[in-house]
């Protein structure tokens, strides 16, 4: 598998984790659009359809648990935070993940 994301979680390609779970990864983006800006994915290679499938009903219950977690982590609760998750023809990665971005006195420009 091509995968860039299956790539860096087997250690392939070097990355800066800032938080791990036995299910889940975050890294942090090497193209941050924000003050911080994290990666978060499942270790598995689960790709979209899967992923709203619904074969797994406690897939994103356990997924935004742990995102949760960075959110905690960079107190991001405190500063303010969008959760982006892209699909169809916005994903460039197969690889089921999502964007955890925020930080202090950070606005995103398109002001949804």
């Amino acid at each position: 598998m091509d995968c860039i994301f299956c790539k860096i979680i087997n250690g392939e390609i070097p990355s800066e984790v800032v938080l791990e779970s036995k299910d889940f990864i975050a890294i942090k983006n090497i193209h941050p659009k924000s003050p911080v800006h994290i990666l978060v994915m499942p270790k598995a290679h689960v790709e979209k359809t899967d992923s709203i499938s619904g074969k797994n009903e406690s897939f994103w219950s356990d997924f935004m648990l742990f995102a949760n977690g960075v959110i905690s982590k960079y107190d991001l609760d405190k500063f303010g935070y969008r959760i982006i998750n892209n699909g169809a023809g916005y994903q460039g990665v197969d690889h089921e993940h999502i964007h955890v971005m925020g930080g202090e006195n950070w606005r995103p420009s398109d002001g949804l």
